[in-house]
């Protein structure tokens, strides 16, 4: 009792359209969404950081606030 790879299951590729290009589109189409949240991890990412002036120019910036409601 083993493996035979030739009972496994062959999946045969059948395109839902009859033009190449609107089968191509659509194909694009789902890996794109496949990828979608590979996409957004990098675009999160990629945007989440500043540069470093900006940062020093936070971090330097000293304005006095108060709650509105406390203190009173």
């Amino acid at each position: 009792m083993g493996f035979d790879p030739s009972a496994s299951i062959q999946h045969e590729y059948t395109p839902i359209f009859d033009d190449p290009n609107l089968q191509m589109a659509y194909d694009t189409i789902k890996v794109l969404f496949a990828m979608s949240p590979l996409l957004a991890l990098f675009i999160v990412i990629y945007t989440g950081f500043e540069s470093k002036e900006e940062e020093m120019k936070r971090r330097n910036k000293k304005e006095d606030f108060t709650l509105e409601g406390h203190g009173d």
